[in-house]
């Protein structure tokens, strides 16, 4: 494990324990919030797409659904963030971070300038971690997406730092949301149990930039750009 592999590693050992602290969750209410002249959020991704990583990762989730307070995500949407999302609006540009819908148009054409070239990577997945607002599988990347983060970041000076609520990135996979805020022990001691589990390994090839569509507050169908390396 690299000098990032572990910093990685202790982050999420810090939030594990301050969640054990206090176990507080957030539930989802089918709703995204976002300012009411956000029409679509963009964001830099790595799916998951590898079918025996897919199969692990489902193989968890099922185990952990048995504590009976989750909903988790399909497996379509599982993936790791490489950049934070970015607030679109098809209205004139306000701060802080919105843009028009030419700012998708011209993001996909330098995002697959700057990140040609780029050589596969590995990603190896081992433990979960409970966030807030959803449960995690942790991506171990040895430092790749920071450095997709930084070419991403260079060439698209647009694009945020951190994500909405203020929170630095971290490599995360999130699996599922919270569907109740109490009763939470059986939740805290299946994810006791997989700490540590090993889910595999899988390449990277290529990363996607998807434009979600907001319409009231709620998710519309994705449209996804793949970016490959080579």
């Amino acid at each position: 494990m690299n000098k990032t592999d572990k910093e990685t590693k202790e982050r999420h050992d810090k939030i594990w324990r301050e969640f054990l602290q206090h176990p507080e969750v957030y539930v989802f209410p089918g709703r995204i919030a976002v300012p009411p002249a956000v029409s679509a959020m963009l964001v830099f991704q790595v799916p998951v797409a590898d079918a025996a990583m897919r199969a692990s990762l489902a193989g968890l989730v099922a185990r952990l659904e048995k504590a009976g307070c989750l909903f988790p995500f399909p497996q379509d949407y599982w993936h790791a963030t490489v950049v934070p999302p970015t607030l679109l609006t098809k209205g004139q540009p306000s701060p802080p971070n919105l843009y028009g819908e030419e700012f998708i148009e011209h993001a996909v054409s330098k995002a697959r300038e700057v990140l040609g070239g780029y050589p596969p990577f590995q990603v190896t997945v081992e433990g979960v971690n409970a966030f807030k607002d959803v449960v995690v599988a942790i991506p171990y990347d040895g430092g790749h997406f920071a450095q997709l983060n930084v070419r991403l970041r260079s060439a698209l000076p647009e694009l945020p730092a951190r994500y909405l609520d203020g929170h630095d990135p971290i490599p995360h996979i999130s699996l599922a949301q919270y569907t109740k805020r109490g009763d939470l022990e059986d939740l805290i001691a299946a994810l006791g149990e997989l700490r540590d589990h090993e889910l595999g390994t899988f390449t990277v090839s290529g990363i996607e930039m998807l434009v979600l569509p907001i319409d009231d507050g709620r998710p519309g169908t994705p449209h996804k750009y793949p970016i490959a390396f080579l």
